[in-house]
């Protein structure tokens, strides 16, 4: 290579740096893991989303059973069940055994922890949690947490 008084090389190195045919094919080829992983994210993104959906749809519905439950007994362990087993029945396939405001995954309290209605004792809280195993390997694990609360109209 031969200096020619500029700063830009001459010669076999000039021509290689100058050329732009195959330029596109090497953008795509650096590009396509990045594009890959971002779909990938949009994917496992929207299986939380589709997750989460369903948890609270099960927990909507284990509280309004709870509560009714609740209106009729007031036995702690008939309402956890009722609500725990509702929620099983509704597609939260994590287990049909509730506990008393616990952080098993599913919890039944009443009165609710938080919230408005924490005074009200007619009122259940149900709380799911379900643990998600992500398909990325740089991604942790995460629980996908839901939480309703229905109360009886008639005392």
């Amino acid at each position: 290579m031969r200096w020619n008084g500029s700063w830009w090389p001459s010669g076999a190195v000039a021509r290689f740096a100058r050329s732009r045919s195959g330029a596109v094919a090497v953008m795509m080829a650096l590009l396509t893991p990045l594009l890959i992983g971002f779909f990938g994210m949009a994917v496992e993104a929207g299986f939380w989303y589709m997750a989460k959906r369903q948890d609270q749809s099960a927990a909507d519905a284990a509280a309004i059973s709870g509560a009714l439950e609740r209106a009729v007994s007031a036995d702690q362990t008939q309402i956890s069940s009722t609500a725990g087993c509702t929620a099983k029945y509704d597609g939260f396939n994590v287990g049909c055994k509730a506990t008393a405001c616990g952080a098993s995954p599913i919890s039944v309290c009443y009165p609710p922890s938080i919230g408005p209605e924490t005074a009200d004792t007619s009122a259940v809280e149900v709380i799911l949690r379900r643990p998600l195993n992500t398909f990325a390997f740089f991604l942790p694990n995460v629980t996908v947490t839901s939480r309703a609360v229905a109360k009886p109209l008639v005392k």
